[in-house]
């Protein structure tokens, strides 16, 4: 419940502060993104696959190649930095 209470307090000091900068938006994206995949396994597997999208459209934009398939689950530049679904 430590955790719980965290975020509360952190919600909270945010709400009450007139000018939120874009790092608290960020932090409460992040927070409801990572509660929203813990509560709802098959959101899960969607955000793992759109990050690994992400991943493969950063190395082509940098290397300029793929040396494999892309979408969800692809391997690009042999994957080594490939997110699993074992969480």
């Amino acid at each position: 419940m430590e955790v719980l209470d965290m975020v509360k307090n952190l919600f909270n000091q945010f709400r009450k502060e007139e000018d939120g900068g874009l790092v608290e938006y960020l932090i409460l994206i992040a927070i409801a993104a990572v509660a929203a995949a813990l509560l709802f396994p098959g959101l899960r597997k969607n955000l793992i696959g759109w990050f690994n999208d992400m991943v493969d459209n950063v190395k082509t934009g940098i290397t300029g190649t793929t040396s494999g398939t892309t979408g969800a689950g692809a391997t690009v530049n042999g994957g080594g930095s490939k997110v699993t679904g074992t969480w």
